[in-house]
């Protein structure tokens, strides 16, 4: 029954929902199709809202037909928030070195649904691509109901998180849900086996990795950052207090956590206050990067790593190979960043090799070169203008 269309239709746009009426359209969509499905409660306003839409990291995708929001689907990438799914899922077995992202929030405008996927398809594609090239995830999630959980094995290639379905998700009304996993490293060659010998129509892996589309607008940016953040204070206040009780419905950690995402930034100030300060809590704010870098050891060799986090004072990342805690010089190489070393300390690692770095504190501060970067990512965080000029169209 699988049909992929041999050309994404001229008048249809695949982008970055950052408008307050694509935001809203991609919203009063969502909650249209869960509220049909039985997956939330109708809601006074309209919308589908969820805590996961006001972080940075999380990234709403949109399907656009002249000015209106045809689809919509949103990727939550891994956080101190968490992700949805892991009320009901143990992560805890994925890869070494796994960056995992959430799909969440998929849906197809009433009436387009049984299209053969003239829609939903191209905005897989879509996500496809953004997830793996600009959004810098190894692991797609997705935890869906067991009706449409075939769908997702049969063709898209997930495995299952677990072989057991879970009898209740909070998350969606308390519907049932069965988690599955794409393996982004591995999903071309997957594809390549299961449809490389099909015909055009049914061969998924020439759609997804060939098929050329004009008309899918993605970041120009460096790909060395991964988050593409559209919140204006006053799309804050629209989505986020007036329209839903979002960020009053916060607890002190989730506030505290995204009031430090957003430090230095208009939206700041309207996040509430946490009652009770934690005695613990991170007071530098971190930007996700896909990065690569080096350690030098001590015997003069290096040993690679991704960094995957960083701030003014700190890396977080991955490190290729077998390393002790203690003092060492971390080159980042990045298109935005001229050639750097910074000197510091791995003050822990886990058992995955996942590391947190500090640079040691000098008279002059983090060098230069470092501290310009920061300032790029704090601009970018800021959404200002400038940022959202960047967005235009590339042609896959």
């Amino acid at each position: 029954m699988i049909r992929f269309p041999s050309q994404v239709s001229g008048e249809l746009r695949f982008k970055i929902a950052e408008t307050e009426s694509e935001l809203e359209q991609a919203f009063a969509l969502l909650h249209n199709a869960y509220v049909g499905e039985g997956l939330m409660d109708p809601h006074p306003s309209g919308l589908r809202v969820t805590k996961y839409h006001c972080l940075p990291s999380t990234t709403t995708l949109v399907a656009m037909q002249g000015e209106r929001v045809v689809g919509t689907v949103s990727l939550v990438r891994q956080n101190t928030f968490g992700l949805p799914l892991e009320s009901i899922f143990d992560l805890s077995h994925l890869p070494t070195g796994s960056r995992v992202a959430e799909v969440s929030s998929l849906a197809i405008a009433d009436g387009m649904r049984n299209q053969r996927g003239r829609i939903l398809f191209p905005l897989l594609k879509f996500m496809y691509q953004y997830s793996g090239e600009y959004f810098g995830i190894t692991h797609l999630l997705i935890a869906v109901n067991p009706k449409w959980y075939p769908f997702y094995e049969a063709v898209l290639l997930f495995k299952k998180l677990s072989p057991k379905t879970v009898e209740r998700y909070d998350f969606v009304n308390g519907a049932p849900a069965v988690g599955g996993i794409l393996d982004l490293t591995q999903a071309s060659a997957a594809f390549q086996e299961a449809y490389g010998w099909k015909a055009e129509h049914r061969n998924l892996h020439k759609f997804f990795t060939e098929a050329a589309c004009t008309n899918m607008e993605f970041p120009l940016r460096k790909r060395g950052v991964i988050f593409d953040p559209v919140l204006t204070p006053a799309l804050v206040k629209t989505f986020f207090i007036e329209k839903t009780r979002v960020l009053e419905s916060l607890n002190d950690p989730e506030r505290v956590f995204l009031r430090q995402q957003y430090e230095n930034t208009p939206i700041h100030g309207l996040i509430p206050k946490p009652t009770v300060v934690p005695i613990f809590s991170r007071t530098e704010k971190r930007f996700d990067t896909k990065l690569s870098g080096r350690i030098k050891l001590p015997s003069g060799g290096t040993l690679p790593v991704l960094v995957q986090n960083v701030s003014l004072f700190g890396v977080g990342g991955f490190v290729h190979g077998q390393i002790q805690p203690g003092v060492y010089e971390l080159y980042v190489d990045s298109e935005d960043l001229k050639p750097c070393v910074l000197t510091g300390e791995i003050h822990w690692l886990t058992p995955k090799r996942v590391f947190g770095f500090s640079l040691r504190s000098s008279r002059h501060g983090p060098p230069p070169e470092w501290r310009a970067f920061i300032e790029t990512l704090e601009i970018r965080l800021k959404n200002e203008q400038t940022v959202t000029e960047e967005r235009g169209k590339v042609a896959m």
